[in-house]
C-alpha cells in the first residue's frame, strides 16, 4: 500500500493567501522579513517553507525572482535557464543529504496549482516516508509525440498521473538544457494561454 502524504489543515489555515482572497501583502516581496534563508543567487532565494503543511516532509521554497507578477513562461531566457539550473542544483543537494526516501522539485504557481501566494515560486520537498518512484513507471513518460531527438523528447501523456492532460518533457542530454528550458517555457505558455482558451 502506498504511503499517503498528509496535509496539516491547522497550519494550512494560517498561510497567507493573496490568490484566493486578493490580499495586498506579499511575504515573498518582503525580503527583509524572510526567515530561514539558505541561499540567495541574484533575485532568486532558497529558504525553508515557513508553513510546513505536509507531514513527514522537509519543505523548502525557491522564490523565482523579485517580480511579483512574473511568470516562468515569460521570463527572459537567461533567467529561466538560471532558475532551472539553481533548482536542479538544490534538488540534488537535498537528495545528497540522505535523509529522505525521495525528493520532489515542482512549480507551485498559476491558476490551477492550488498555491496561495501569487508571487512565482517553486518547491523542493524531502519526503521522509514516501518514495514517489514506487508510483511511477515508464508508461507515465510516454505519449503522443510532439518532438523527439537524441537530446530530448516531448509528448502529451497517454497515461497522465493526475488529471486529463499532461505534457512530458524528458531531457536525455544535459548539454541541451538551454534549448530544453526554452521548450519548457513554450509548453507552459501554451498550457496557460493557448490550451485553456480553445
Amino acid at each position: 500500500m502506498a504511503h499517503i502524504i498528509e496535509f496539516n489543515l491547522d497550519i494550512g489555515k494560517t498561510k497567507p493567501d493573496n490568490v484566493h482572497h486578493q490580499q495586498d501583502y506579499c511575504p515573498f516581496c518582503d525580503v527583509a522579513h524572510l526567515t530561514n534563508v539558505m541561499e540567495t543567487r541574484g533575485s532568486m532565494i532558497w529558504l525553508e517553507n515557513k508553513y510546513r503543511v505536509l507531514k513527514d516532509c522537509w519543505q523548502t521554497v525557491i522564490i523565482e525572482s523579485d517580480d511579483c507578477h512574473g511568470d516562468f513562461a515569460t521570463y527572459e531566457a537567461p533567467h529561466a535557464l538560471e532558475l532551472i539550473r539553481f533548482g536542479l542544483e538544490k534538488w540534488q543537494q537535498v537528495k545528497d543529504m540522505g535523509r529522505f526516501k525521495s525528493v520532489v522539485f515542482y512549480r507551485n504557481h498559476g491558476p490551477m496549482s492550488g498555491g496561495t501566494i501569487r508571487h512565482p515560486h517553486c518547491q523542493i520537498v524531502g519526503l521522509e516516508k514516501y518514495d514517489y518512484h514506487e508510483e511511477m513507471s515508464q508508461k507515465n513518460f510516454e505519449g503522443y509525440t510532439v518532438l523527439s531527438s537524441p537530446a530530448m523528447d516531448i509528448n502529451i501523456a497517454a497515461v497522465p498521473n493526475i488529471g486529463f492532460y499532461e505534457a512530458n518533457l524528458v531531457l536525455h542530454d544535459m548539454a541541451a538544457l538551454p534549448a530544453f528550458v526554452v521548450y519548457m517555457q513554450r509548453t507552459a505558455a501554451f498550457l496557460l494561454e493557448g490550451f485553456t482558451h480553445h
